[in-house]
């Protein structure tokens, strides 16, 4: 849409684009109920965007799913960059990864701390890199 359209007009488009989205919409491509859609194997997606990472994000939640606590960065990221034999920088690089990426989720504590567990997704990474 462009800056020049004014408000009034604007609603409307959007109104229209909104109806044209709504089911049974004829001018849109037909909603097919999940019983009827098929799967071929070719299709098949991994569980994850493949990154060079993973490998490295896959070792880091592991250590980070022996915590009975989660993880706390900072204060024991030295302790996994020990654990993983690489730099601490490193380690912060994975955190901020695997937080970006909703392979770990915060558990909020006292105050204002927040300590990291291993998500779904996260456990689904580990599963797709066996060490």
């Amino acid at each position: 849409m462009h800056a020049w359209v004014d408000a009034g007009l604007a609603g409307d488009i959007i109104n229209l684009e909104y109806q044209s989205l709504m089911v049974g919409d004829s001018r849109r491509s037909p909603v097919v109920a999940p019983e009827r859609l098929e799967v071929n194997d070719d299709m098949a997606q991994p569980s994850h965007s493949p990154s060079p990472l993973d490998p490295f994000l896959a070792r880091f939640l592991a250590l980070v799913a022996t915590s009975e606590n989660g993880f706390q960065p900072g204060p024991e990221s030295d302790r996994l960059a020990r654990g993983l034999e690489v730099p601490r920088a490193f380690v912060d690089t994975l955190f901020t990864s695997a937080r970006t990426r909703g392979l770990i989720k915060p558990m909020y504590g006292r105050g204002n701390k927040v300590r990291w567990k291993v998500s779904p997704t996260g456990e689904a990474l580990i599963r797709d890199y066996p060490e």
